[in-house]
């Protein structure tokens, strides 16, 4: 195709998720780049949370869930919001990602957490904390979690995505936070 059949970009990016996805699926090349782009840094952080800080494996996740809509974008029911069918793709890949890596780990991956306080703590080092006692919660309690803090979702979609009650969503978080607090001091 030349490229002065392809729509302008301006006029692309202006589409909402659902266009896009119609038009890519139409055969507009630069739909599909407009929604990752749209889409890239937030389900990278996403799943960079979901697995503990792992760069490499959170790329590699994040583009698979990227490649699976690709791939399955006819697939997408329109039950929910295009972003809410992304980021479940991206946690259930997660998901996976870390049952994978509990297979074939020898031990259980234990993280020892420092159970005192430093008050001039950097906020490298508070992160990293943050990290290690999150990657302790529950499963469930974790991807509540994520999804609220990092995808910023609201609990509604967080049920959808999490494939629980609204209310759940919110105890769940709920515990999620008390835990940390917890586990901080």
């Amino acid at each position: 195709m030349k490229e002065a059949n392809l729509p302008a970009v301006s006029q692309t990016a202006d589409r909402t998720d659902e266009e896009l996805l119609s038009g890519f699926l139409d055969g507009e090349e630069r739909c599909f780049a407009v929604l990752m782009n749209r889409y890239r840094d937030r389900v990278f952080r996403l799943v960079l949370r979901y697995l503990n800080g792992d760069r490499d494996a959170a790329e590699d996740v994040a583009q698979q869930a990227f490649v699976k809509v690709f791939t399955e974008g006819a697939k997408f029911r329109g039950e929910g919001s295009l972003r809410s069918w992304l980021f479940t793709v991206a946690v259930n890949l997660a998901i996976s990602e870390t049952r994978r890596r509990a297979r074939l780990s020898p031990e259980p991956a234990e993280v020892a957490v420092e159970t005192h306080a430093d008050a001039a703590m950097d906020r490298a080092a508070m992160s990293a904390r943050l990290r290690e006692a999150a990657a302790r919660l529950p499963e469930k309690q974790r991807l509540v979690l994520t999804l609220r803090i990092d995808a910023e979702l609201p609990f509604s979609e967080i049920a959808r995505i999490a494939r629980m009650s609204e209310n759940s969503a919110k105890v769940n978080y709920h515990h999620a936070v008390t835990a940390l607090k917890r586990m901080l001091k």
